[in-house]
């Protein structure tokens, strides 16, 4: 039977964050069904290997390998050998303020934006020269929460961010094979160049051009990675950030916030606008 494991960080709910490791040795994967189901779980192999059993996916973890399970997702590990992991809880809202920074990073778009096969499995990997600094982080973050001495939230934080930036710059994808692997890998390095240049003007042929793959190929597999087709995917990131700079900049004219975001013309970003949040920008603006 699945678990919900939360309760035992109960003392941490209104920070959003916890970070534990684990030692797994039992062969029985129903011995360690768990899930958890307001949380992300981002996982970081030690040592040890095992089979990672999630959403019908079986694949091998290894020392380095980081994968994200989204709250929910009942997982467990069978075939284990000495494994040894970090896991790194955080609600989905606690990234918020940082995905501004963390989305141009192809990794960041790769864990948390794609819906590949391997959102459950060792999607990325580490290298070794980056295990030193993680390892000291993670160890860091437990020594804090063991602790808990005034300044803990902040120190873990830090951390915490550190090691999530770690991950999103330096990983890799273990084997880069003509599959739904790699071409999640050039999509998410398109993803990541969309948000850093919103005011270009993007066309089909110019993001199948970005992420490497013919237009046919690129508008199917684009679908099936996000769930969206290319121009609603851009339409929709424009949006949110016209919205988001609406409310962070509200001495600028609403026109240029239009342009900044990639609208030409100014009628038809009011009409999509108010589509997808029932309000004008300007009434948007105001109402915040």
């Amino acid at each position: 039977m699945s678990r919900n494991l939360l309760k035992h960080y109960l003392l941490w709910h209104n920070f959003k964050l916890v970070v534990g490791t684990a030692r797994h040795s039992s062969p029985d994967s129903d011995a360690n069904i768990h899930r958890h189901d307001d949380f992300f779980e981002l996982v970081f192999v030690r040592a040890g290997s095992a089979e990672h059993v999630a959403g019908g996916q079986v694949l091998q973890v290894v020392p380095g390998s980081v994968f994200l399970l989204e709250p929910g997702v009942e997982h467990s590990y069978r075939n284990t050998q000495s494994l040894n992991i970090y896991n790194l809880l955080f609600a989905p809202e606690f990234l918020r303020q940082f995905r501004e920074d963390l989305s141009g990073l192809p990794n960041y778009q790769l864990l948390f934006n794609l819906r590949t096969d391997e959102r459950t499995g060792g999607l990325l990997s580490l290298p070794d020269k980056a295990f030193p600094e993680v390892l000291q982080l993670l160890d860091s973050i437990l020594a804090e929460e063991a602790a808990l001495r005034p300044g803990a939230r902040c120190a873990i934080l830090a951390d915490f961010l550190k090691v999530l930036v770690i991950f999103c710059r330096e990983c890799v994808v273990p084997y880069v094979k003509e599959t739904q692997s790699s071409y999640a890998m050039q999509i998410s390095d398109l993803l990541a160049a969309l948000e850093g240049k919103l005011s270009t003007k993007w066309s089909l042929e110019s993001m199948a051009r970005r992420a490497r793959m013919s237009t046919a190929n690129f508008r199917l597999q684009f679908k099936q990675l996000t769930g969206e087709t290319p121009a609603a995917y851009l339409l929709r990131l424009r949006l949110e950030r016209a919205a988001q700079l609406l409310m962070r900049m509200p001495g600028k004219m609403v026109g240029q916030i239009a342009q900044d975001c990639g609208f030409s013309d100014s009628n038809y970003f009011a009409r999509q606008f108010r589509q997808k949040y029932g309000v004008s920008p300007t009434r948007y603006r105001s109402s915040g």
